[in-house]
Order: structure tokens, then C-alpha cells, then sequence
């Protein structure tokens, strides 16, 4: 019973920065939250979860590709488009581990392909 139907409150009342990252055109979805240290947006992640900041590198899985990644927050300011900086590395303001810097131009050209794809058959769910 009560207000809540016996469910916890959200975040935004708890005072805890939370974001959905949706990428267009996938299966997978992760949340991240504000760091209060530096104000910078970090994946929530529990044990054995792939690296999210490296969710460039799941394009190499071969069952298609994603064309945005999407941030949503209940507050404006943390809702953007987010792809640029899940195509990036670390040392350029990006997310990814140093380690996927050579590719990064090929998932790029993978992205920006799918993209330009109107028949979706590049995409992971095959949408346009």
C-alpha cells in the first residue's frame, strides 16, 4: 500500500543523478549516474557487465550496428545525444578505453553506414 504501491522512490528523490543511455537501433540499454567528485556521468555497471564506456567496441560482435546513443534524465540538462562521446576515447573527451583508439574511425564508418542505410539491414534491429 501507500502512495508508492510498496515501490521505492525514484531516483530524482533521492537526490541521485540517473540517466537511461538508449542506443538506436540496439537491444541493450545501461544506466549511469553523475560522480559528485567531478560532475562527469559514469555507467552504472555490476560484476561480469561488459564495459559500457567501450560499447563502441560491440560492433565488432557482428550482428549489426547501432546508429545514436541517447542519454534521458528526468532533468533536461542530462538529456543529449551521447554518441560522440561512446565514439571516443578517454584522451579525447570521450568514454572508451585508450585501447580501442585504432579502431574508433572504423566504428565511426561503421555508425555513420549504418546510418546512411534505408533499408536498416545494417542495424542490429534491422529499423530504419
Amino acid at each position: 500500500g501507500g502512495a508508492g504501491g510498496g515501490r521505492p522512490p525514484p531516483p530524482r528523490h533521492l537526490s541521485v543523478p540517473l540517466r537511461a543511455i538508449l542506443p538506436l537501433d540496439w537491444d541493450h540499454v545501461w544506466s549511469e549516474t553523475r560522480r559528485e567528485a567531478d560532475g562527469a556521468w559514469v555507467a552504472c555497471q555490476g560484476p561480469g557487465d561488459a564495459p559500457a564506456a567501450n560499447f563502441a567496441g560491440r560492433l565488432d560482435e557482428g550482428i549489426g550496428a547501432w546508429t545514436r546513443v541517447i542519454a534521458v534524465s528526468a532533468d533536461v540538462e542530462g538529456t543529449s545525444d551521447v554518441t560522440e562521446e561512446y565514439l571516443s576515447c578517454c584522451s579525447a573527451g570521450g568514454r572508451a578505453d585508450e585501447r580501442l583508439d585504432e579502431e574508433m574511425p572504423r566504428y565511426r564508418e561503421t555508425v555513420s553506414a549504418a546510418r546512411a542505410d534505408a533499408s536498416g539491414s545494417a542495424t542490429q534491429a534491422k529499423t530504419l
